[in-house]
């Protein structure tokens, strides 16, 4: 699920407010950044949950020092908290855990071990609140290891990649997934000879979680000129298909590093997606009440009750920075309203309720059955907005996903997840699928419709398990649509059919971690406004086709060619 975070230079990373030089690691953070009376705001973190807890790591707290002036911080500690009993925002203790000589950085790309028992942390950005930033540290792979409230962290490994900003990353099936990025002088020390540059980075980066292997594939069909970053990833489960990934929003940029223009944000009138058993990507356009353009926002992913998969998008930011029009602040309000994009009908419903604050660079998390907690966050893209409290008690909001209500307490017992019913009032309506399929492929993977062969009269049963996924599991949801034949056609599919709903008995949502961060080592872009990066009058066009294909059916406005991309990036692939 990017998905998503873009422009260092937003309001969390305002070095004019900073007052602090390199600090060791080892030194936890002082008492006031986690008191909840003395709390101001906080952002850019990454947060995961494993356990009976959330994890908190990373980002920038804000203060007010002697003289109220707003001051920011990098946060040196990781947080625990607890999820195994009620409490309010205002109540929550956050329980701080050395980090020891792991980095302290801005929006890790997190995911959980194969066995949810910890979790990983790579790519980020060296914050911007110190008064002199110290050099990106080593691109090295860390392991957070839990014990109760506290824990610990140890590198596993030093990955011949280079660390990334904005990266989108997800899990699932034994392996992570890590979605494009980019690099730049404080990402990594390679980058260091021009701190005006951003630079593109990596492909589809798989980690395998058993072998502890990784793996870098291109991703030319999903983005020709190299440049994906900011996109909401997913790994989509319960569905008629296992194995897909699903990308959405993000950017993109014509070919090379880039110091300032061409950045073009990408619609949600489509979403992309990725079959890690094939490797190929396709596009399905989406319908309904569709989600502005924006970056620095975040999402959760979580399996519904009648054979769905919804999405929850809230927040992010559209406008330039620097502004105090009111006009412009009422638009990333509105990206406040919580939109849920429903699957596999590839529908957008948006909540009722109206916010009255906007906000970005926050981070969102699946917890209790039905439950996003939102952590942290800034006002979206408005000058001076670092002097403004956040409303909501230590930077906590916890959002009902099958009522559609906000909430300031978190509750433990809560019921099991259903699909809102807005959403289901809609498939009762108009059906679980599409009016139109852009790919007879995607049609087949999500619906009981088995694919055109033109070489056979019968589909394939079921694809083998991914290159660089698994962990010891078969990929027993790869059954493309259905076994044409007859009876024993039939028998196959109804038996693989119980087989991975036997195996997946125990659901997990998955989320989208908006990150800032990944590269193999050929690659690089800037850190400039927003309003140099974002071109808000072009839009990628929604791509169709009517016969089933091995590669997208079409690419946005501006990408170049496949080949072009080539040329000027070379291959992505690990050494």
């Amino acid at each position: 699920m990017l998905a998503t975070v873009l422009f260092i230079t937003l309001l969390c990373s305002s070095t004019a407010l900073s007052s602090v030089s390199r600090r060791a690691t080892t030194n936890l953070d002082p008492a006031w950044a986690y008191n909840a009376s003395q709390f101001y705001r906080r952002c850019s973190q990454a947060s995961i949950v494993i356990g009976d807890y959330l994890y908190i790591d990373g980002g920038e707290i804000y203060y007010l020092d002697d003289q109220k002036s707003p001051r920011s911080l990098p946060l040196n500690s990781t947080y625990s908290v607890s999820l195994t009993s009620t409490w309010t925002n205002r109540s929550i203790s956050l329980n701080p855990i050395a980090k020891g000589s792991a980095p302290v950085l801005n929006g890790a790309n997190v995911w959980p071990d194969d066995a949810g028992t910890s979790f990983y942390s790579f790519n980020g950005i060296v914050s911007q609140a110190y008064t002199t930033p110290p050099e990106p540290p080593p691109d090295q792979l860390w392991q957070f290891l839990p014990d109760g409230s506290s824990g610990s962290w140890t590198i596993v490994d030093a990955p011949n990649l280079k660390r990334l900003n904005k990266a989108g990353s997800t899990s699932g099936n034994g392996s992570s997934y890590i979605l494009g990025g980019w690099g730049s002088w404080l990402t990594d020390s390679e980058y260091s000879s021009n701190t005006a540059l951003r630079h593109p980075g990596g492909g589809l980066v798989t980690y395998n979680l058993d072998t502890r292997t990784w793996a870098n594939q291109s991703i030319a069909e999903l983005a020709p000129s190299g440049w994906s970053y900011e996109a909401e990833f997913h790994y989509l489960e319960g569905l008629q298909r296992d194995g897909l990934l699903l990308a959405m929003g993000g950017a993109t940029a014509p070919p090379g590093p880039i110091s300032s223009g061409g950045q073009t944000l990408n619609s949600y009138g489509y979403v992309s997606l990725f079959d890690t058993a094939t490797g190929t990507w396709y596009n399905q356009s989406t319908t309904g009440d569709i989600p502005v353009q924006r970056y620095d926002t975040c999402s959760v992913g979580v399996q519904g009750d009648n054979g769905t998969f919804e999405i929850f998008l809230y927040g992010g930011s559209v406008v330039p920075p620097q502004t105090t029009q009111p006009t412009d602040q009422q638009s990333n309000i509105d990206l406040a309203k919580v939109s849920i994009l429903s699957l596999p009908s590839f529908h957008w419903h948006t909540t009722a309720l109206n916010p009255k604050h906007s906000r970005a660079k926050h981070s969102c998390n699946l917890a209790g059955n039905r439950q996003m907690i939102v952590v942290g966050g800034a006002i979206a893209n408005v000058a001076n907005a670092h002097q403004t409290k956040d409303p909501w008690a230590q930077g906590l909001g916890v959002f009902d996903m099958t009522e559609l209500e906000w909430k300031d307490s978190y509750d433990p017992s809560a019921a099991t997840y259903q699909t809102p019913n807005i959403v289901k009032q809609y498939i009762s309506a108009n059906g679980q699928y599409p009016t139109t399929w852009d790919s007879q492929t995607v049609e087949s993977w999500l619906s009981a419709k088995a694919a055109p062969n033109p070489t056979s009269s019968s589909s394939p049963a079921s694809s083998s398990p991914a290159s660089n996924g698994g962990s010891g599991s078969s990929n027993t949801g790869a059954i493309v649509g259905g076994v044409v034949g007859g009876v024993g056609g039939l028998l196959i599919l109804g038996s693989a059919f119980f087989y991975r709903r036997h195996q997946r008995s125990r659901r997990i949502g998955r989320q989208s971690l908006n990150s800032e961060e990944l590269i193999t080592r050929d690659q690089e872009q800037p850190h400039g406004d927003a309003s140099s990066m974002v071109d808000m009058t072009s839009h990628p066009e929604e791509l169709a086709a009517t016969e089933p294909r091995t590669e997208l059916p079409g690419m946005p406005v501006g990408f170049a060619t496949p080949a072009a991309k080539e040329a000027a990036h070379g291959a992505h692939e690990l050494p």
